[in-house]
């Protein structure tokens, strides 16, 4: 396969004449449109050259990656390996692998729910994708123990809930726990364990729904748990995928539920630099204030008010500077404010996101 990226590794011939066209073209034009069409060609030449490589004998994106970065300068290479695993993503894999097909692997795939200790559950519905619930019954205990009712206020952890992109044909969402019963040797932390896991194709929340139904389940039969005996402690954490906190609030009924600090201050990065358009300086100030509510005591309400009052006087003055005032006032107020509030008032357990 590396020999099959290589020869890819170089620039098209035809796409290089077309720049080569376009470029004699543009130099009659402004010096300023002309570095800005020069820069969306290099970019459409670098993609059909990814593209290429990875059609190669379906040529591994890794392979191609170092082909590519080793045959040109910097100016004619992919950014980051990410970038042409994103494309190997749009790339058709030509079929099933060879000696199977869809209904060979479904049966494989029904077949592990009785003969692995690892694939629990298996959902088929017509004119629906399947949907596969992977779990072990080690990481159920270990979830009764950290994240229910019984747990100690100080030994007790959000389960985070998280969708993954880029790992194969489908999506990956997983749920993961500190496990407060280890700590690790370099950071004094609890480390991060690995809790259920969905194989799944799409995003509705139907489909978060069959997850949660089998993570209940399975937790009921966890003495104590706390959905079951009515006495709601366990605090589930994502991001804001509207899907995930539907499908959450209904399965487990009551649940408490914070909003990952991570993808809040993402989000609002690039609301202020797309949506918005405020300034570097501008942006960077609001940030900090964000990170600084975000990482406020939940247990001193003082502390945690005097951090809300002062984001919200620094978004007047960002506003104001940059004559954004309505919009940034209602995308704070309406969205942000209410998501910290919510952490705020949850969080008396450790956040994992942290």
């Amino acid at each position: 396969m590396a020999r099959a990226a290589a020869e890819a590794t170089h620039i098209p011939q035809l796409y290089l004449l077309c720049f080569i066209v376009l470029y004699r073209v543009l130099e009659a034009a402004s010096a300023h449109v002309t570095l800005i069409w020069t820069f969306l060609i290099i970019i459409i030449i670098i993609m059909a050259a990814v593209r290429t490589g990875l059609q190669a004998k379906r040529a591994k994106p890794r392979d191609v990656y170092e082909a590519l970065v080793t045959a040109n300068d910097s100016d004619n290479r992919p950014r980051d390996h990410k970038q042409v695993r994103n494309q190997a993503q749009t790339i058709p894999t030509g079929g099933c692998r060879k000696g199977l097909n869809v209904a060979d692997d479904v049966l494989n795939v029904l077949g592990s729910v009785q003969n692995s200790s690892f694939v629990k559950h298996v959902a088929l519905a017509h004119g629906k994708q399947p949907v596969i619930v992977a779990y072990t019954e080690e990481q159920m205990w270990d979830m009764s123990r950290f994240c229910s009712s019984t747990s100690h206020t100080t030994m007790r952890s959000v389960l985070g809930v998280d969708r993954t992109f880029n790992l194969g044909p489908c999506f990956v969402t997983v749920c993961v726990y500190r496990n407060m019963s280890v700590v690790r040797k370099n950071t004094l932390q609890h480390p991060v364990f690995l809790g259920p896991v969905m194989f799944h194709f799409d995003g509705k929340a139907d489909t978060y729904k069959v997850f949660f139904r089998t993570v209940h389940d399975a937790l009921s039969s966890e003495i104590q748990c706390a959905e079951v005996n009515g006495d709601v402690e366990v605090v589930f954490g994502s991001d804001e995928e509207k899907a995930v906190v539907t499908a959450l609030k209904q399965v487990f009924v009551g649940v408490q539920h914070v909003f990952c600090a991570i993808h809040i201050e993402d989000n609002v990065r690039r609301f202020l630099t797309d949506d918005a358009g405020i300034p570097v300086k501008e942006r960077e100030q609001l940030l900090a204030s964000v990170q600084q509510v975000t990482h406020a005591d939940c247990n001193s309400t003082i502390a945690c008010e005097e951090q809300l009052t002062q984001l919200i006087e620094t978004t007047r003055g960002t506003a104001a500077a940059a004559q954004q005032l309505t919009k940034l006032l209602n995308y704070v107020n309406d969205k942000l404010i209410p998501k910290l509030r919510n952490n705020i008032q949850v969080s008396s357990v450790t956040i994992i996101y942290e």
